[in-house]
């Protein structure tokens, strides 16, 4: 299991949030929400005393564990908060009595997913993917380093501080693990985003940090090949033998250094997969301009998932 953070640390006293924020849905009404977290959706907030944007998610307390879970959101967005220019900042917290309130930074120009089709994202091509890819792997290094799994990389948590900023969101998912591979065996997350490790539970040894690096492949197929998943059938159903042997199709435009980025991040096998400061300086960021190309890894065997959910070697 991943390390334990204390539960049992004091929130702020209770206290109203709009005492120091003008909290937009309020007044313009839920049609305002800018996105959902974990455990809560995320609203465009003003502090009073600055004028400046901020945002505020908000979490109900529905269950008795809702509390130490947003207390360990909050530990783990201490330890990175402005130490990372592409993960959001966090501010301060309110909680009331049945809910609690996270103030964090305000990114206007929206999230992946929602701009993912968009015209200036096409305009973009290939080079604003490696350079938004540059960033995210940037930030999982990051987190890698403090050992911080964060377990829900997907597009809606890829948010846009400017045209070609993009930042990692949402922590509620996130734990500490003390392993560089197999770690954790609680399920978190999003379950199209899963790496077949996650899938191989609860038969397999657990999981850590290169399920995020799985998840993020997933994203950067989706910002290569118009929003569309690499094992998903129409009909939201997941190509399983494709999913555990890391096989997929990428469009025909798709050049030669970016599909083999593709292949190791979406490597079946979390010991073989790549590590975020590999992709950092894997040749497709570099033919962009980004890093210094040296990553050189190469493997004559590739291990994939059977049918019976076991790891077995095939020539790559």
């Amino acid at each position: 299991m991943g390390a334990a953070l204390c539960n049992l640390v004091p929130l702020k006293p209770y206290s109203l949030i709009e005492w120091r924020y003008d909290i937009s849905y309020i007044a313009r009404g839920k049609d305002d929400c800018v996105g959902s977290g974990a455990f809560g959706q995320v609203r465009p907030c003003v502090e009073l005393s600055t004028r400046a944007d901020r945002c505020v998610k908000s979490i109900v307390k529905e269950t008795w564990w809702t509390r130490p879970a947003v207390v360990q959101e909050i530990e783990l967005l201490e330890m990175v908060s402005g130490k990372h220019p592409n993960i959001v900042e966090y501010y301060e917290c309110f909680e009331e009595i049945s809910v609690i309130h996270l103030v964090l930074e305000y990114c206007s120009k929206g999230n992946l997913s929602n701009v993912i089709l968009s015209k200036r994202f096409k305009e973009g091509g290939e080079t604003l993917t490696a350079k938004i890819s540059y960033q995210i792997a940037g930030a999982l290094q990051f987190l890698r380093d403090l050992q911080i799994v964060h377990r829900d990389i997907k597009p809606s948590n890829l948010v846009f501080a400017e045209d070609e900023v993009v930042k990692l969101t949402d922590f509620g998912c996130a734990c500490l693990a003390d392993d560089a591979v197999q770690d954790l065996t609680d399920i978190k997350g999003t379950p199209i985003f899963f790496s077949p490790e996650i899938h191989q539970l609860p038969r397999g040894r657990g999981y850590s940090f290169p399920a995020d690096m799985w998840a993020f492949g997933i994203c950067i197929y989706m910002m290569l090949c118009k929003g569309s998943h690499p094992f998903m059938k129409e009909g939201s159903t997941l190509r399983t033998r494709d999913h555990h042997t890391g096989v997929f199709d990428v469009d025909w435009f798709t050049s030669w250094s970016a599909r083999d980025a593709l292949q190791w991040t979406l490597m079946p096998h979390p010991g073989q997969r790549i590590q975020p400061n590999e992709l950092m300086e894997h040749k497709w960021c570099y033919s962009h301009g980004l890093g210094g190309g040296t990553f050189s890894r190469s493997i004559r065997h590739k291990n994939v998932l059977d049918s019976h959910g076991n790891w077995v070697s095939i020539p790559n």
